[in-house]
């Protein structure tokens, strides 16, 4: 017999492999009890489906959601029916949000076919930093700029830093708007986000930010966190010769490889890699569903 139960806690080591595999990308989630939901999919007591949705406060207005089924699900409307426990309980989300790898394709289908629809794709290759180097030969590099350590020194500059900071990220998440946080706040976050202080780079023009980049080390290489400039595109060589400057300092420390995480909905980012063929690298997708507050106790499926 088929059923849908909601429970608190699960041991993943009793799970199928077909089932278990499935769940290694939110393995830790389901360990810690970091979700909002979860339920399960029994037949004659045996788990053939999972289904989990969790919340994030830093962007508040989405619940994020995954469903996991085996083959013996295929051609029933089960996967649906389990879907459909993580709509029913929104509370004040005014979208869900699934993501998975651009392979997943029938996680995909099945997504779309519930009104999901694509809305950013994230590329997180890892590059050589002599092969960026060799990608940037004729342009120019900063001679002055700030470390963002000396730039939290200073509170004026830190203030129109924090600014900036804020002012960017908020306009690459408007589909997923964040939480509304003042400029001294974002000093918490971003200091929370660990960026390595002395390889960090803020280039002003007065009291004004003009680019930066920040760095994180991750043990023998750094990757490419927040990134950001000041204009229009015409002051996009800014960014770019910001980084060749730290990309120089990177190679002379023996440092031969930076990781990069690349949003679609970020121009600064995109603008910063537009040399790279993103073809080539597999992508994070994200597809999102607004929920009509209207129609929320009209879902339902034909079991």
């Amino acid at each position: 017999m088929w059923q849908i139960k909601h429970v608190q806690d699960i041991d993943l080591s009793t799970l199928m492999d077909e089932l278990r595999l499935q769940l290694e990308e939110v393995k830790p989630r389901i360990e810690k009890k970091a979700f909002h939901q979860l339920f399960i999919l029994e037949k004659d007591d045996e788990i053939m489906g999972l289904s989990l949705s969790w919340l994030n406060s830093f962007h508040p207005e989405a619940k994020y959601v995954r469903v996991y089924t085996t083959s013996a699900c295929t051609e029933t409307n089960w996967p649906t029916a389990l879907y459909e426990q993580l709509f029913k309980d929104t509370y004040s989300q005014k979208q869900l949000i699934f993501s998975c790898w651009d392979e997943k394709k029938d996680a995909i289908s099945f997504m779309e076919k519930q009104g999901f629809k694509l809305f950013r794709k994230t590329y997180m290759p890892d590059l050589e930093v002599g092969a960026l180097l060799q990608q940037m030969p004729t342009v120019p590099t900063f001679k002055q700029y700030e470390s963002l350590n000396d730039v939290l020194q200073n509170e004026e500059k830190k203030r129109a830093f924090l600014t900036q900071l804020k002012e960017n990220y908020e306009n690459t998440h408007l589909h997923n708007p964040v939480q509304t946080y003042t400029w001294q706040q974002w000093g918490e976050i971003l200091l929370d986000d660990e960026p390595d202080l002395d390889y960090s780079y803020v280039v002003f023009e007065g009291a004004q930010v003009e680019a930066y980049i920040l760095l994180h080390k991750l043990g023998n290489h750094y990757e490419v966190g927040w990134t950001g400039f000041q204009g229009n595109t015409e002051d996009e060589w800014k960014l770019t010769a910001l980084f060749k400057t730290q990309m120089e300092l990177l190679q002379r420390e023996g440092i031969k490889k930076v990781s990069i995480e690349i949003d679609t909905t970020d121009n600064s980012a995109f603008s910063l890699f537009s040399f790279l063929n993103f073809k080539q690298f597999p992508s994070w997708n994200s597809y999102s569903r607004k929920i009509d507050r209207g129609n929320l106790n009209d879902q339902s499926s034909d079991i």
